[in-house]
């Protein structure tokens, strides 16, 4: 369950986002669509809890959503096993079940390799893997 009331979100002099209300039940699809800087990952920060809203209440019924952002939230000294392993322990994330989803995305062949020497796309690999590991209650997926 994901809901937004009367969430607003300004950065600098720029609104964000002004009075979004929106309920997601469990087991339902929401999809954000619209242009550049229309805040689509802006709400998607906030659903997560990664940014905080200026008014407004976000609520979900879950504490650690599985997020896929446009950052790939890779600590750069860190390999993309060390950065799945300690992810993994700070988030609760089952070692058996993210191995199981490391090797369908193809990331295992990575696992020795630094952010920085992976393409975009195999970062984005290395978060959905994390993402799909073990049993998450909300997906916030962004591009």
């Amino acid at each position: 369950m994901l809901r937004f009331e009367a969430v607003s979100k300004q950065y600098g002099a720029t609104q964000v986002l002004r009075d979004l209300s929106f309920f997601v039940p469990p087991g339902e699809l929401c999809l954000f669509r619209g242009p550049n800087g229309s805040g689509k990952s802006t709400a998607i920060r906030l659903a997560a809890g990664i940014a905080l809203a200026d008014r407004g209440q976000v609520e979900r019924d879950c504490r650690f959503p599985a997020v896929v952002a446009h950052q790939s939230m890779l600590i750069p000294s860190l390999t993309i096993a060390q950065n799945l392993s300690w992810q993994a322990e700070t988030l609760g994330i089952d070692r058996k079940s993210l191995a199981a989803q490391v090797e369908v995305w193809g990331v295992d062949r990575f696992a020795d390799k630094y952010p920085d020497r992976i393409s975009r796309g195999m970062t984005q690999r290395v978060a959905l893997a994390r993402a799909f590991a073990g049993a998450r209650e909300l997906f916030l997926l962004d591009e």
